[in-house]
């Protein structure tokens, strides 16, 4: 005999439904079935079946409800009465919430686990239990629900290291729209489109859903979501199927940090352009810079780039957050453009090496974009930004510095180092002036409209 109840509770012989009568009756079934094999009390099934609402004589109603599924469930499946309770004498594995769990062990224990993954997740024809609503149905409910996702996510992974991404789309399309904050998920649908050539498509949903993980619970996407993102910004050839390797969202971790050596004037000049292009394109009213020691490159000393105002000094010292959040709550309050706080560690082409750029927003809550530095095939740097996709990419002989994305064909806005020392806007209606090679102590980065009327200005001081 078959006996369901990953949809309604529903028991078949032969492949013909069997008659198991009314709700109340088919409840106390559902019961049994759940706890197959083994013993339930009468309070126990009095409690899960009727909760709060139990009628003066529940004990009655019961012993009726058991008397009509014996005949129904006769001679295939006794219900048995012993000194600790009803016990429903049955295979567990011939009820499919049973049969559900154990596919899932077998297919998350072996190699073959495809189709063993299809076998469990195509048992379910709907909500367990159907319409029944006690507090113990919608808890053991919950449950087998989260059992299902869980197998899903695994069925995904498996799946797509098998090329299978063409027919999963369909699915995890639906089920996104159904969990979106779940991240795996939605890791697995931008490696589905990716593979079948919606590269955009992939693009786009990442988008989305930082937007909703900021929106709703102000937090960035996860590392390893973060990092399927870049793969897919900067490896194309990696991302593509590949049946003897292929990294899963589930276990994707941060992008490689294979070091790049750095040494020569011009690209470091280059790069502590980019940072003050980052800054400029924030229209930043105040930036923090953190600087810390760098493999490759000459120490750098901590410290601070302020905009100076009137009447307020430069920032110095070991600033704490709050300090940081309240100086620009106070200047935003009295200025036009956004306030900005910019976070900048290890800024270097070596690998890994990253800025934050953190919007402050009236309601005090924060946006961050992360720049990460990439080596592309054939040695050129570009930092590359996680939420936007967008890429800075220096390029020292051409004395110029190129914000795009990612592509060499793409629109991009060029800033060109010139030989009085200023950075000058492709339109030439902004410059940006950086005094010496390296951001050190002193260093003054100007933001200008090219002739020479000074819009924005920033210097370092020293922490102590």
């Amino acid at each position: 005999m078959d006996l369901r109840v990953l949809g309604g509770v529903e028991a078949y012989r032969d492949g013909r439904p069997v008659d198991l009568g009314h709700l109340r009756q088919r409840s106390v079934l559902a019961v049994l079935l759940v706890e197959a094999g083994r013993p339930v009390s009468a309070d126990e099934l009095i409690e899960r079946v009727w909760a709060d609402s139990a009628p003066q004589r529940a004990r009655g109603a019961l012993h009726n409800y058991l008397s009509g599924l014996r005949q129904a469930l006769a001679p295939d499946i006794r219900i048995d009465r012993q000194p600790s309770g009803y016990c429903l004498c049955v295979d567990p594995l011939a009820v499919d919430a049973h049969r559900f769990r154990h596919l899932v062990g077998q297919a998350r224990a072996g190699d073959a686990s495809d189709d063993l993954f299809d076998e469990a997740l195509g048992l379910w024809r709907g909500r367990p239990f159907g319409s029944l609503d006690t507090p113990w149905f919608n808890e053991v409910r919950e449950a087998l629900e989260r059992e299902r996702h869980a197998a899903m996510l695994d069925r995904n992974d498996r799946a797509l290291a098998r090329g299978r991404h063409a027919e999963l789309v369909e699915d995890l399309v639906a089920a996104a729209s159904t969990h979106p904050m779940d991240e795996r998920l939605t890791g697995q649908l931008m490696l589905a489109l990716y593979r079948n050539g919606r590269q955009a498509d992939a693009l786009r949903h990442y988008e989305t859903s930082r937007r909703q993980l900021a929106d709703e619970l102000g937090v960035d996407p996860s590392p390893a979501l973060q990092a399927l993102h870049l793969k897919m910004l900067t490896d194309g050839a990696e991302m593509a199927y590949a049946r003897a390797s292929t990294p899963s969202p589930s276990s994707l971790a941060s992008a490689p940090t294979s070091t790049v050596a750095t040494s020569e004037p011009s690209a470091r000049r280059s790069w502590s352009a980019a940072a003050a292009i980052a800054l400029a394109l924030a229209a930043t009213t105040i930036a923090v810079i953190a600087w810390t020691r760098d493999a490759g490159r000459p120490p750098v000393v901590p410290a601070v780039i302020a905009s100076p105002q009137p009447g307020v000094s430069p920032l110095s010292g070991d600033i704490p957050d709050a300090t940081i959040v309240a100086i620009v709550n106070q200047r935003s309050a009295t200025s036009t453009s956004a306030a900005y706080v910019v976070d900048v560690e290890n800024w270097s082409t070596d690998e890994g090496g990253r800025t934050h750029l953190w919007h402050w927003r009236e309601d005090g809550d924060f946006r961050n974009q992360l720049w990460r530095a990439r080596q592309l095939p054939g040695g050129e740097h570009w930092f590359v930004n996680m939420l936007s996709g967008k890429c800075l990419s220096g390029d020292p002989s051409a004395r110029e510095v190129v914000q795009s994305a990612c592509s060499v064909t793409a629109p991009a806005q060029h800033w060109t180092i010139r030989d009085d020392g200023l950075l000058s806007s492709g339109d030439g209606a902004k410059c940006l002036k950086v005094r010496d090679d390296l951001l050190l102590e002193g260093t003054g980065l100007q933001m200008v409209d090219c002739r020479q009327t000074w819009s924005q200005q920033w210097h370092l001081v020293r922490r102590p």
